[in-house]
């Protein structure tokens, strides 16, 4: 992780659409909460003017409630062979962690990477299996068939629901005082990345290892938003280089194959 970088969790609101969170130190993830509002950044006029695709990221901008705006990168391609993603999404999340969610002021907000709270851990955690997850496509002819359509199917939800929170776990950057944002315009850029699993990667990408820090995209319709009880959105992803045969460092065991 870079410097001034902390891992957490970050809500926000309404997306004006747009990747990882804040990580201050090894092992300490950060929450971004931003209630999502489409009407205040949208250069087109039109909300999805606030979500983009573009090559191996999905971007979504979100504003906190202090109305700062914040750029989120979801990766929808890998650097590294096969490319294509492992990929999940579900609406049942236990009801702790979904209590612990609300609970959350808009913002970003340092997780300790240890069990028992809000952050997560694919390996160890058990809010999904990697069985229960499958390889998609970033790009491909047609509607709903490839990574970037089904995110988009779940934030364009989020734009047209009233009320709606976006929680990005990853690892956060900015403020980037005097340098505006190269995908939105808006200034200081400010945003989080890695919202995938982060542990067993590849030697190259080693460094970002860790326990309790794994990155995820979930989105919140409280009651009354889209029918009589609040629903939830939660997307996971990992890329099929990653092993999830880690230590306890999060590295990949030594001679072992990503399995």
């Amino acid at each position: 992780m870079s410097p001034g970088n902390a891992r957490g969790v970050a809500p926000a609101a309404v997306p004006c659409l747009n990747k990882r969170c804040n990580a201050p130190a090894p092992f300490v993830t950060i929450h971004l909460k931003c209630p999502l509002s489409v009407t205040e950044y949208s250069k087109a006029g039109s909300p999805t003017a606030c979500a983009r695709k573009n090559g191996d990221h999905y971007q979504i901008l979100v504003t906190d409630g202090d109305k700062t705006l914040h750029r989120i990168a979801v990766n929808v391609l890998s650097k590294l062979k096969p490319s294509e993603l492992l990929y999940v999404s579900t609406n049942n999340l236990p009801a702790k962690f979904r209590s612990g969610l609300k609970k959350l002021k808009p913002g970003y907000t340092e997780v300790p990477s240890k069990p028992g709270g809000l952050a997560i851990d694919f390996v160890r955690g058990g809010l999904i299996k990697k069985s229960d997850m499958k390889i998609v496509p970033n790009i491909k002819p047609g509607p709903g068939n490839d990574l970037g359509d089904l995110i988009d199917e779940a934030v364009m939800k989020a734009i047209h629901e009233d009320k709606p929170m976006v929680y990005a776990f990853g690892e956060k950057w900015g403020p980037e005082k005097g340098k505006t944002d190269k995908y939105f315009d808006f200034e200081p850029g400010n945003g989080i990345h890695d919202i995938h699993m982060n542990q067993g990667n590849a030697a190259q990408f080693k460094k970002d290892d860790g326990i309790w820090q794994d990155g995820a995209l979930i989105l919140h319709f409280p009651a009354g938003s889209d029918g009589p009880n609040e629903k939830w959105i939660a997307i996971f992803l990992a890329f099929q280089s990653q092993s999830w045969d880690t230590d306890e460092k999060g590295h990949a065991k030594k001679n072992k194959k990503p399995k």
